[in-house]
């Protein structure tokens, strides 16, 4: 069995953990992001209803706009599918407010990281991940909420 190290933003929690994200049953090797199982960490479809497609559930960037930081991967971020009793993310609300949002992205977060140089390999996140990420984030706080 493949597992992946993630970075799991909680809704309950006040840090954020790196996290084993498992491949999907039946894949014998990881070909892109689509073969990981991240619905474990964050749910993203409603009981007795139609599966939503995980590409509307997730965003990728190679890049901090209007920034002059280096990414050293491409970082995908997983959401939940919100929907009304969605808690918010305490630990993105923090993030939020420090960049002057008063919106929050509702429900967990995952966040899994890729080679610039070859897209479909996934890369294990680590702490040293976090601080990229947590910028990431908080620069981007205001527009995922929309999302």
């Amino acid at each position: 069995m493949q597992i992946i190290r993630g970075l799991f933003y909680g809704t309950g929690c006040h840090q954020p953990f790196l996290m084993p994200i498992l491949v999907r049953d039946g894949v014998e090797r990881i070909l892109s992001v689509d073969d990981l199982n991240v619905s474990f960490w964050v749910k993203q479809q409603e009981v007795n209803k139609c599966m939503v497609t995980w590409r509307q559930l997730r965003c990728t960037f190679t890049r901090v706009l209007g920034s002059n930081v280096t990414m050293d991967g491409k970082y995908t971020l997983y959401f939940e599918k919100s929907v009304a009793a969605t808690p918010q993310n305490n630990i993105l609300r923090g993030m939020g407010t420090m960049s002057g949002s008063q919106e929050t992205v509702r429900g967990s977060v995952v966040v899994i990281k890729q080679r610039h140089d070859a897209p479909n390999l996934i890369m294990d996140m680590t702490k040293c991940d976090q601080l990229a990420v947590n910028y990431l984030l908080s620069r981007y706080a205001r527009d995922l909420c929309r999302s």
